[in-house]
C-alpha cells in the first residue's frame, strides 16, 4: 500500500507499506482429546504476523492456551473460540476418557477375540495395529485373530492415548491344557499321596489330567501320571524339547512345560518338579507364580508343536 502525505507548507511524501492478508480457518471443526494426551489446534492460511488467540467455553472440561494447546481436563465436549487476525473462528472439542477392559488373550489358532474399550466419545478415532502378522491379526474394529503359535503385541490408540493388547497364541489342545489345568487346581488341593483322585493332585498329576491323562503325549498309563523326571525322559525320547536351560519367557508358549532339578535324587537330571507355563508371564501352581529364568531349571518341552 503506497499513501502520499501533503504537509501544511505544501510538501508531499509518500510512505509504502506492506499488507499481509490472512484468511485463517480450523483444518477441523471438531477434535477428539484423549485425557492425558494434550493436543494442539491446527489453523491454515495464517502467517507469520498473523495473532492468534484462544479460549475455552468449559475450562472443567478442556483448557486451551493463547497459541492452541488443548489440555483436557474431564470427559464432555466444550467449544474454544480463535481470535485470529481480526476473524473468530469455532472448534468443537470432545473430550474422551478412554480405558481398555483386558490387556491380554490366550488364544488358540484360528481363535479371535475383540479388544474391549471403554470412554471413548462421539468422535472418538481408535487404530489398532499388530507386531506381528503371522501371529495375530487384528481388524479395524479391534477384532484379534490368531494365525499361528507365537506372541504379537497389538498397539492400540484411542485419541491419541496408547495401549499395549498381548496376544499369545497357541495349538488348541495347549490352550485346553492351559484353561483346564487352572479349573483343577482351583477347586483341588495339592497331595502326592492323592494326586491321581479327583479333587487332588501333583506337580505331574496337575499337567498329565490339565492334557487329557495322554499318557501317548506325556507318559506314564491312562489311569496313572508319570513322576516329573519320567515326564521329562519321556519329553526327551519324543524329541519334544526346546531347551536344555531356561528361556525368556517371549519364547514360551501357553502349555510348554518346565522341569526343575537340583537335588541327587537318582532320577532323570534329578527332576523333582514340573511346572507348565500358563501365558501372560505366569506358569501353572496354586496360587499362579510368575516364571523367569531359573537356574535349577534343567528342560523345558513343548508337548504339542
Amino acid at each position: 500500500i503506497k499513501a502520499t502525505v501533503t504537509y501544511l507548507d505544501g510538501t508531499a511524501k509518500t510512505y509504502t507499506a506492506d499488507v499481509k492478508v490472512s484468511t485463517p480457518k480450523a483444518k477441523a471443526s471438531t477434535v477428539v482429546v484423549a485425557m492425558q494426551a494434550n493436543k494442539m489446534l491446527s489453523v491454515d492460511g495464517t502467517n507469520n504476523y498473523s495473532n492468534l488467540e484462544w479460549t475455552s467455553s468449559k475450562k472443567s472440561v478442556v483448557e486451551v492456551s493463547k497459541s492452541g494447546l488443548l489440555t483436557p481436563k474431564k470427559k464432555g465436549t466444550a467449544t474454544v473460540k480463535g481470535k485470529i487476525d481480526g476473524k473468530t473462528i469455532k472448534v468443537k472439542v470432545y473430550v474422551s476418557n478412554p480405558s481398555i477392559k483386558d490387556t491380554y488373550s490366550l488364544l488358540g489358532v484360528d481363535q479371535n477375540t475383540k479388544i474391549s474399550l471403554k470412554g471413548l466419545a462421539a468422535k472418538s478415532k481408535v487404530t489398532y495395529k499388530t507386531s506381528n502378522k503371522k501371529v495375530a491379526t487384528v481388524s479395524k474394529k479391534g477384532v484379534v485373530k490368531a494365525k499361528a503359535a507365537g506372541r504379537a503385541e497389538i498397539i492400540v490408540n484411542a485419541d491419541g492415548k496408547t495401549f499395549t493388547y498381548l496376544v499369545e497364541c497357541a495349538p488348541k489342545a495347549a490352550i485346553d491344557a492351559c484353561i483346564k489345568g487352572k479349573a483343577i487346581i482351583d477347586v483341588s488341593t495339592y497331595s502326592q499321596d492323592l494326586r491321581m483322585q479327583d479333587g487332588y493332585y501333583d506337580c505331574s498329576a496337575l499337567v498329565f489330567k490339565a492334557y487329557g491323562r495322554n499318557s501317548a503325549l506325556l507318559g506314564g498309563s491312562s489311569s496313572w501320571a508319570p513322576t516329573a523326571a519320567n515326564m521329562a525322559l519321556h519329553m526327551a525320547n519324543t524329541q519334544k524339547v526346546i531347551s536344555w536351560t531356561g528361556l525368556p519367557v517371549e519364547d514360551l508358549r501357553p502349555g510348554d512345560l518346565i522341569f526343575y532339578g537340583n537335588s541327587n535324587n537318582g532320577r532323570y537330571l534329578g527332576i523333582d518338579h514340573v511346572s507348565m507355563y500358563y501365558g501372560n508371564g505366569y506358569r501353572l501352581e496354586k496360587p499362579l507364580s510368575y516364571y523367569w529364568e531359573r537356574e535349577d531349571i534343567v528342560m523345558i518341552a513343548r508337548p504339542v508343536p
